[in-house]
């Protein structure tokens, strides 16, 4: 993917690591991967997910899908925001 990365950032960016850099936020965290998404791996959100400390949090595994959950699996991310919406909201 570096070779798309032509932004003035690109260089300050390559090297960051959220796993070490971000491991606490003050807000609630949720976490939508797809199952088959090889741009950013289900394993490595979910190991992230894990990691942070949030006051609330979940991670959610979208099937049959890869990048674009939303567009892939619709049924199932739009069941995904839902419950991430009724826990936020009824908190």
């Amino acid at each position: 993917m570096k070779m798309y990365r032509k932004a003035p950032l690109a260089e300050e960016t390559d090297d960051f690591d959220y796993r070490k850099t971000i491991t606490e936020l003050k807000v609630p965290a949720f976490f939508i991967s797809g199952e088959y998404d090889y741009n950013c791996p289900w394993e490595l959100v979910q190991e992230y997910s894990e990691i942070i400390r949030a006051p609330q949090k979940d991670f959610y595994k979208i099937s049959d899908a890869a990048h674009s959950p939303l567009w892939e699996n619709s049924e199932d991310t739009c069941n995904a925001l839902r419950e991430i919406k009724e826990m936020t909201i009824n908190g």
